[in-house]
C-alpha cells in the first residue's frame, strides 16, 4: 500500500470534518522482529512531556497523510519507511492548543 486510494482519503477527511475534527495527526507502528518501536517525548515538550508513544506528528496544510507519515517518521527516528502495510484506525483527542484532533495509525 504505497498510497491511500484518493477516494478513501477524501472519505476519511470528510468524515472527520463532519465530526468536527480540526487537526490531523499521523502515527506509524514500526515493527521489526516482533518488536514495536516506541519513542519518548522530550521532558521539555509543552504537550505530554516524557510521554512514550509511536512515532508521528501533525499533518501540515496541503500535505497528504502518507507524505506526513514519511516526513514525521524520518524526523523523529531517522528511518525511511520502505513499505506501508495498512491503515489501522484512529482515535480522537483534544490537542494542547485545544483543537479537536484525529490521529490516524498506519503499519
Amino acid at each position: 500500500m504505497k498510497n491511500l486510494i484518493p477516494e478513501y482519503y477524501r472519505e476519511l477527511v470528510q468524515k472527520a470534518r463532519d465530526e468536527g475534527i480540526e487537526k490531523f495527526v499521523i502515527g506509524t507502528a514500526i515493527i521489526k522482529d516482533n518488536d514495536l518501536l516506541i519513542v519518548t517525548r522530550s521532558d521539555a515538550e509543552d504537550f505530554l512531556p516524557g510521554y512514550a508513544e509511536i512515532p508521528g506528528g501533525g499533518v501540515e496544510e496541503g500535505e497528504s497523510f502518507i507524505d506526513a507519515l514519511h516526513r514525521e517518521t524520518r524526523e523523529e527516528t531517522g528511518l525511511d519507511i520502505e513499505e506501508i502495510l495498512g491503515y489501522s484506525g484512529y482515535f480522537d483527542y483534544v490537542s494542547g492548543s485545544g483543537k479537536k484532533t484525529r490521529q490516524l495509525i498506519f503499519w
